[in-house]
């Protein structure tokens, strides 16, 4: 399991998806938001937190935040704000939307922003 140190100490991008995508999210956001607020956090690490977390859902409304879901409900407007005030740039990563072209499309429908649906070039090093 990894802790607030070992993220604190995470140097790439690629250490940052890698740390997320392994967390438990049943265990809450401590961890989701050091990796959120690390200094090597970039957009496809952003948009990496954003899907995993179901950020969707929350953002288009299709689940509304209770008493219940508060931090998750808090973490999805971090993440969503975060990403959609450019507080993120493109760096190092690459990130594939894991939705369908179908799923794209109905989501840009309902007027969800091309950033949250994109995908984003690895850099090559």
């Amino acid at each position: 399991m990894v802790s607030i140190h070992d993220i604190e100490k995470m140097s790439t991008v690629d250490e940052l998806k890698d740390a997320a995508q392994e967390y438990n999210w049943d265990d809450g956001f401590a961890i989701p938001i050091i990796i959120a607020n690390h200094r090597q956090c970039d957009l496809s690490v952003a948009l990496s937190l954003f899907w995993l977390a179901e950020a969707i859902v929350w953002f288009t409304g299709e689940v509304k935040a209770n008493e219940y879901n508060q931090p998750w409900a808090s973490f999805c407007s971090l993440i969503t704000n975060r990403i959609l005030s450019g507080h993120y740039e493109v760096g190092s990563g690459g990130f594939t939307c894991p939705l369908t072209k179908v799923q794209v499309f109905k989501y840009k429908k309902q007027g969800v922003p091309p950033v949250l649906l994109s995908n984003i070039e690895a850099a090559n090093a």
